[in-house]
């Protein structure tokens, strides 16, 4: 393995792959960038899962077009907050049953915080839930996605 250092621009051409699926109960989507094997994950230790509440849902739980403009937009506000700056990654992205999960690597829960605090906001709050643990060895993101790729 090469210690190969990535730069905010070579983090964004690590290509997205979505695929849709199916439990026994609900469809859901998942959609997550191609980390490669040389990536530094341990320099991103800390695992955040980011869970946005969809107020329109579709009825089988996907996202409705409504909620899609405002998730797309913390995204991106968020992605422009951390990346450039090599606080966090956004893994994945997975939706279903009325809900959408933000899937972040982060070198810092602090700084984690402090970037999404100074981030550009709405008017009304955001409506999430944030939940972290360490997890150095990405077993979460490899457990969403290894048995798609």
């Amino acid at each position: 393995m090469t210690n190969t250092t990535y730069t905010p621009k070579q983090v964004d051409e690590m290509g997205w792959v979505v695929a849709d699926s199916q439990t026994e109960t609900y469809p859901f989507q998942i959609r997550f960038r191609q980390v490669p094997a040389d990536f530094q994950k341990n320099k991103y230790g800390y695992l955040i899962r980011v869970f946005w509440k969809m107020a329109k849902a579709q009825p089988d739980g996907l996202a409705s077009r409504e909620e899609l403009e405002p998730m797309q937009a913390f995204e991106n506000r968020f992605i422009d907050a951390t990346e450039p700056k090599e606080i966090a990654i956004l893994t994945a992205v997975l939706t279903g049953r009325g809900e959408r999960e933000f899937v972040i690597y982060t070198q810092s829960k602090e700084g984690f915080v402090q970037a999404l605090t100074h981030m550009p906001q709405e008017q009304e709050r955001y409506p999430i839930e944030i939940h972290a643990e360490n997890d150095s060895s990405w077993s979460y993101y490899h457990n969403e996605v290894d048995h798609i790729k």
